[in-house]
């Protein structure tokens, strides 16, 4: 099988991210420029990351290490061009506003819940799904920024934050509650040089 590699383009790139909308309902999903994750090329800085590299942030957002996270409000901040491919947004029509800008590179969707707070469920907050096993829900508000890759020593990078009676956990048990919780990973080179995935919160 051919192998995958993601190309990276730092600050010269220029492709922008297509949100395609929620034609037909709930559902909408982020695409990142090129397939198989690489980008047409643009001036700038190039960084490749291959099958191999991104094998861990592949199964870190993988069925297997599924996980959740919830907040009143709660933000993503993430590298489009990897992320940009692997992220679906959902919301209940008429219970979510969503509002959608890109600037400078960024582009930054923003899911309001504008329904009666008493009707509020997992099936009506606004939530992003982040590969097959990442479930980011909010209260009230979700952001979410996909930025292009500016730090070729940071070529990928994810970052939730989620405040307001915020908790995580795996399936239905809940492993943590507090005012703030994060999680996320950025890959970045290690001692000998290779690339590698550290998760953190």
């Amino acid at each position: 099988m051919p192998q995958r590699a993601m190309k990276v383009f730092v600050l010269g790139l220029a492709t922008a991210v297509l949100l395609l909308g929620a034609c037909q309902g709930r559902r909408g999903s982020f695409e990142g420029g090129g397939g198989g994750g690489q980008v047409p090329q643009r001036a700038g800085g190039t960084v490749t990351l291959t099958d191999q590299d991104l094998a861990p942030v592949d199964a870190y957002i993988g069925v297997r290490n599924g996980q959740w996270i919830l907040g009143d409000d709660v933000e993503v901040v993430a590298s489009r061009e990897y992320f940009g491919q692997n992220l679906t947004i959902a919301r209940a029509t008429g219970l979510v506003e969503r509002r959608d800008s890109s600037v400078d590179g960024e582009t930054t969707v923003t899911l309001t819940y504008v329904g009666d707070p008493g009707m509020a469920s997992v099936g009506t907050n606004p939530r992003v799904m982040i590969g097959l096993g990442l479930t980011i829900s909010a209260r009230r508000t979700l952001v979410v920024r996909l930025a292009r890759t500016r730090d070729a020593n940071r070529p990928l990078y994810l970052r939730v934050v989620a405040r307001g009676k915020a908790s995580r956990g795996r399936k239905e048990k809940v492993e943590q509650r507090a005012p703030d919780l994060q999680l996320g990973g950025e890959i970045r080179r290690d001692t000998a040089g290779r690339w590698a995935w550290t998760p953190f919160g």
